[in-house]
Formats: C-alpha cells, sequence, structure tokens
C-alpha cells in the first residue's frame, strides 16, 4: 500500500489492545462487514478508507477502497482473533495459518472459500531458523513442501518450498505464525486483527512486504 501524508495526533487511538481469548462456549467473534478504516503504513504514511469483508466458503474474503489504492484480502479466524493476508488481488494470494508443532490450516485450498488442514514435521536448519516440512503422509495439495523462518523476530520472511511464490511474509499468532504470500512480495501483506478497545471495533497489526517494522488498522463500524 502506497504511503500518504500523516495523520495528524493518531496518538492512542493506534494503541493494540492486550491479547483477550473469548470465553469456553462463547462464539468467535466476526470480522464480516462494512468498515470505516485508518491506518498507518509502515514506515510511515497513513490511509484511510472502507472494507467491506464478506464470509465465502469456509474463509473471509476482504475488500479494500482506501486513499492507498483498492486491495483484496483473505481471511481465517484462530482463538478470536483474525488473520488475513492481502494483495493487489486474489491471483495467487494465499494465507496459512501455522502452529508450533507443524499443524497447518490454509485457504485457498485449492478452491476459492475452502480451507486445507494438514501438518508438517520439523526439518534440519540453521542456528536461529524454525523449519517444518511435508512428511510421508503428508497429503497432496499443500501450498509449500517447506517453509522456513527466523525465531524471535516480529516480522518475519518465510522461504516457501514447493509451491509459488518462493518468498512469504509472517506475523506470529497466539501459538504459532500467520504466512501470506503472493506473487509480488512487495505487494504482500499480512494483517493480525483483534477485537479494539471500544466496543464493536477492531485492530489490527500489519506488515508489508520489504518495509521494516509493522503499523496499525483501526476498523470502526460504517453505519
Amino acid at each position: 500500500m502506497e504511503q500518504h501524508p500523516p495523520m495528524a495526533s493518531p496518538c492512542g487511538r493506534w494503541a493494540i489492545p492486550s491479547r483477550r481469548k473469548p470465553r469456553p462456549g462463547a462464539p468467535a467473534p466476526s470480522l464480516a462487514g462494512d468498515w470505516l478504516v485508518e491506518a498507518t503504513v509502515p514506515g510511515g504514511g497513513s490511509y484511510t478508507g472502507t472494507i467491506a469483508a464478506r464470509p465465502v466458503g469456509e474463509s473471509l474474503e476482504l475488500s479494500w477502497d482506501t486513499t492507498a489504492g483498492r486491495y483484496f484480502g483473505i481471511g481465517l479466524e484462530e482463538g478470536g482473533a483474525w488473520y488475513v493476508a492481502c494483495g493487489e488481488d486474489g491471483i495467487g494470494l494465499g494465507l496459512a495459518l501455522l502452529g508450533p508443532g507443524g499443524t497447518l490450516r490454509w485457504t485457498p485450498a485449492p478452491a476459492r472459500g475452502r480451507v486445507g488442514f494438514s501438518a508438517l514435521v520439523p526439518a534440519p536448519a540453521a542456528a536461529g531458523i524454525l523449519a517444518w516440512e511435508a512428511g510421508p503422509q503428508s497429503p497432496s495439495g499443500l501450498p509449500f513442501t517447506r517453509v522456513s523462518l527466523r525465531d524471535g523476530v516480529e516480522v518475519a520472511e518465510a522461504e516457501l518450498t514447493g509451491g509459488a511464490p518462493a518468498r512469504g511474509l509472517c506475523l506470529p499468532t497466539a501459538a504459532g505464525w500467520a504466512i501470506a504470500w503472493s506473487p509480488a512480495f512487495e505487494q504482500t501483506v499480512v494483517l493480525s486483527y483483534r477485537a479494539g478497545r471500544e466496543p464493536g471495533t477492531w485492530a489490527a497489526r500489519w506488515a508489508l512486504g520489504g518495509r521494516p517494522g509493522t503499523a496499525v488498522e483501526l476498523l470502526r463500524p460504517l453505519l
């Protein structure tokens, strides 16, 4: 997403709330709906606009119409949070949620709105690198057969083998990592949404391929 002049006095509105797990038995909050969006950009800048989020099959599809342009995303829920991969369009866009033991959930799989489930096994890697690969019992149709990423960093670049493209962008989840990929790494975005401090709002931390650090996106209901 392109840079724009910074907004005036973002201050506390950009604060990310602490992670809150839903009560046992309580339905997961939904990101589906129509939203007003205000956001900062990794490396500087900001944008405003609207987001439309709609359930499609087992996933969520999002459309941004903002001062930075129009973008498309796909999302999955985990533990009351939503993780979203975003790009210029849906062609070649993918999202995977990787658990610490190698559990893998991804979309599309392969059709729009479908979610795949599998498990990878730990793989040899250099010091400070975490890696998993497909095992003998792994099914066909995985989005990649090996993934490796640097441990202990806020934003990680993932090396993806056995799929296209060869690079993905990661943010941590409560128990693992959300991995986004698209044909153009510099336009690949990964977002982590949690319920905002104000009722009915959402706040996301997000990263952009090739840019340092993260930025914040705030959603309020479009009335």
